[in-house]
């Protein structure tokens, strides 16, 4: 199992993705064929909509370092976002492989600061919350920082927007 691409992550703090992405109105979007990665710093969201869920390992490892890049340099800029996740286009098997869990949670715990610091809330919008919900659980097993963000997974957009305006991280 290679994890050493997800692991050299956080030691190099690497934006360089992230920056060079087209930067419009305040927006920094990252396009893949699988996924886009969209950055609104006048909002505060960012945006995660997932568009084919076919697990693929270079592309999963992609998307990983992106997000945590994403997250570097929300925490570099100082930022405070809510972290929105668009589920609902993934439909089939959601059975994988161990290492997916594994990597995931390494990319979450390497992210454990800039989440507490710099995320109000995740929201993850899904047909299938039920389901969804086992698989944040199952890798809740391999992630449990002491203090985690308040998080939604539902099939509601307007709970998601309550969720927005209720959950806020006030800086000190």
């Amino acid at each position: 199992m290679n994890t050493s691409k997800i692991n050299n992550t956080s030691k190099i703090n690497n934006t360089s993705k992230i920056n060079n992405t087209s930067k419009i109105n305040n927006t920094s979007k990252i396009n893949n064929s699988n996924f886009i990665i969209n950055l609104d710093r006048e909002k505060s969201i960012v945006s995660i909509d997932v568009q084919n869920f076919e697990y693929k390992e270079d592309a999963f490892d992609e998307f990983l370092v992106l997000f945590e890049s994403t997250w570097f340099l929300i925490k570099k800029e100082n930022l405070i976002c809510h972290l929105c996740i668009n589920l609902e286009n993934c439909q089939g098997n959601y059975n994988f492989p161990l290492q997916v869990y594994i990597k995931l949670a390494t990319c979450l715990s390497n992210l454990n600061e800039a989440f507490n610091s710099n995320c109000h809330g995740i929201s993850i919008l899904t047909n299938d919350a039920e389901r969804w919900g086992v698989i944040y659980n199952i890798i809740l097993k391999l992630w449990y920082p002491p203090i985690r963000r308040p998080m939604l997974l539902t099939d509601n957009i307007a709970e998601i927007k309550l969720f927005i305006k209720t959950n806020k991280l006030i800086k000190e």
